[in-house]
């Protein structure tokens, strides 16, 4: 399991650039790869993450997570995501 927040910028300041790639293998077999990317322009967008400004994410890998909303991953794996504006 993992849990990882993502703080885009402070109140009243500007974000700064972020790219984040997890890579998660089961078996030696890939299960997850996935690469968040936010350059300074796209974070004060309101467009990005529909105005949100954190990002929480849960990833539970080799098991299922049994929660409305989360996505199931093809294998084993769950993802469950949050934003907040704050």
């Amino acid at each position: 399991m993992l849990r990882e927040t993502l703080v885009l910028g402070r109140t009243g300041e500007a974000g700064g650039r972020v790219r984040t790639t997890v890579r998660a293998r089961l078996d030696d077999r890939p299960l997850l790869v996935e690469t968040f990317v936010a350059e300074p322009a796209t974070v004060v967008d309101p467009a990005l993450l529909g105005g949100a400004r954190c990002l929480d994410t849960v990833l539970v890998l080799g098991a299922r997570l049994d929660h409305p909303g989360a996505l199931q991953l093809q294998r084993e794996g769950t993802m469950l995501r949050a934003m907040a504006s704050r």
